[in-house]
């Protein structure tokens, strides 16, 4: 015979976990970040070099460029993966 399965009740609230919404403010922070980027440059491309007293880094085109959307990014595949991504990057480079 047929037994329906009884559901657990679904809670009323409705407000998001904190992780989603730190994620929601780092890509917030994120997309303005970018948007500024695009039209003041020297915030896309930080001449780290020419800062440093290395204007040679700078003639070469040795630029920092920070992405806030790595936060997010490691909210979402947690830090073992993030670590592992950066390790590849510098051996890579």
């Amino acid at each position: 015979s047929f037994h329906p399965v009884e559901l657990p009740p679904v809670p009323s609230s409705t407000a998001p976990a904190p992780a989603w919404r730190l994620l929601f403010l780092c890509f917030t922070i994120s997309a303005a970040y970018t948007l500024i980027g695009n039209f003041v440059p020297i915030f896309k491309n930080i001449p780290l070099g020419t800062y440093l007293g290395l204007p040679a880094l700078t003639a070469w085109s040795w630029t920092l460029q920070p992405s806030p959307s790595y936060f997010g990014q490691g909210l979402i595949m947690g830090p073992k993966t993030a670590v592992s991504m950066l390790l590849g990057t510098v051996v890579g480079w």
